[in-house]
């Protein structure tokens, strides 16, 4: 039963991150986008240091989100409760973020 719980928990806590990361990526995507064309029609030669600073901040964002994507893909969740599975213990960062609301079913 317990090994059911956790491999639901973690199955929940990869999903979440996914999802989440999709959404923070589309956003710092979006808003450097939004930016950039900005910053390339500014008169002189060098971009505002706002401008610049806002475009790195999405660009920043999307980054860390696609990054979060490839940490939490498909591909590495079935990879790691295989390993679980075998005997394995699940990595440290994992088991911090394995809360009860993981656990619990919806």
């Amino acid at each position: 039963m317990a090994q059911a719980d956790t491999v639901q928990a973690v199955r929940r806590l990869f999903q979440e991150q996914r999802q989440h990361s999709r959404l923070a990526a589309v956003f710092g995507v979006g808003f450097t986008a939004f930016w950039f064309p900005v910053m390339l029609k500014t008169d002189s030669t060098l971009p505002s240091l706002a401008t610049t600073a806002v475009t790195s901040a999405g660009g920043g964002f999307a980054g860390g989100s696609i990054y979060n994507l490839i940490q939490y893909s498909q591909k590495r969740e079935q990879k790691l409760l295989l390993s679980w599975q075998t005997g394995q213990p699940l990595p440290a960062l994992i088991r911090g973020q394995l809360t009860a609301k993981y656990f619990t079913s919806k």
